[in-house]
């Protein structure tokens, strides 16, 4: 499964940073959930559904000339979820200022499509709150501990 998440993640990202929204949309459930809440940038706040997701996709293209999200890191966190460490670089529309940041994402995927995408100044925390995801979760969903195997790091696919 976590291959299979990896996979839709990824392809949500190459949408996001190809400015192609419709193809991003594809990749979400109705009921998507983008937390932006922790950013520190000049977007935040929590977006939901798929207007949510297009009103976050309007405010971010008045905001950037352009964001390209790159996925470093992806650690496994069970069978629906997973958290990614990205870099994300973009420039400032008006200011023309480039930005570059690290951060990560817990993504929690239902029914083959993206469910949550909930943003983290660290890896560490993303991690956190994926365990705590897991413990508050009912004990009849059969899922275990939280499992960090890394499913890929830098580009590099884990044989």
């Amino acid at each position: 499964m976590a291959d299979e998440i990896v996979a839709l993640v990824q392809r949500f990202s190459e949408c996001w940073t190809a400015r192609d929204l419709g193809g991003a949309l594809e990749c979400t459930h109705l009921e998507i959930e983008l937390d932006w809440s922790a950013s520190i940038g000049p977007l935040n706040g929590t977006y939901r559904g798929r207007e949510g997701v297009t009103r976050f996709w309007t405010e971010m293209l008045e905001t950037w000339d352009y964001f390209q999200v790159h996925v470093e890191e992806t650690v496994d966190c069970g069978p629906d979820s997973i958290v990614t460490a990205n870099l994300v670089r973009a420039r400032g529309t008006g200011s023309g200022i480039d930005v570059e940041a690290r951060g990560a994402m817990l993504w929690e995927v239902r029914e083959g499509k993206i469910l949550l995408g909930r943003l983290f100044q660290s890896t560490e925390a993303a991690l956190a709150a994926a365990r705590q995801n897991k413990r508050s979760a009912p004990a009849t969903t059969g899922r275990g501990g939280l499992r960090e195997d890394r499913v890929r790091e830098r580009g590099g696919d884990r044989g």
